[in-house]
């Protein structure tokens, strides 16, 4: 009898912000099926000079306030290349929650886990630029939102 496993390596992008300080990002990692019984996961580690970059030294590609709600998915879209958001409201009281994204979104619409379209009129949803505001979230609930950007 074979086992087969998954020999992955770990991908991280190193970066020197001065001396002594270093930033250190996971790329994902890579996997290929092999039939032995190793557990080891070699580290790949690319390192970069300090440079003047396009980006802020700080950015999220999502921020979701409060922190009462809890995300739960971000992925593409089954069929589009649209971003599906899920996430909870962990308290026991209604609140607004807001969603600032890294780019502008276009518009967005709340969906079912089946990413299909719902016609929920207690959710009001307001896209302003690169923030989405959700008002009206009740306690406990789960809401998945469709975005475009």
């Amino acid at each position: 009898m074979l086992f087969f496993e998954k020999k992955c390596k770990l991908v991280l992008w190193i970066t020197s912000s001065g001396v002594g300080q270093y930033s250190i990002t996971t790329l994902g990692q890579y996997c290929i099926a092999t039939n032995t019984y190793s557990h080891n996961v070699p580290l790949i580690g690319l390192s970069s000079s300090q440079h003047e970059g396009l980006l802020d030294k700080e950015m999220s590609f999502i921020e979701i306030l409060p922190d009462s709600l809890v995300l739960s998915a971000l992925k593409k879209q089954e069929k589009d290349e649209n971003i599906i958001l899920r996430f909870f409201n962990i308290l026991k009281n209604n609140l607004i929650g807001k969603i600032k994204f890294y780019k502008k979104v276009k518009s967005a619409e709340v969906v079912s886990l089946n990413e299909k379209a719902v016609k929920d009129k207690k959710i009001k949803l307001i896209v302003e630029d690169n923030i989405i505001v959700v008002e009206n979230i009740k306690r406990f609930q789960i809401i998945t939102l469709l975005i475009k950007v």
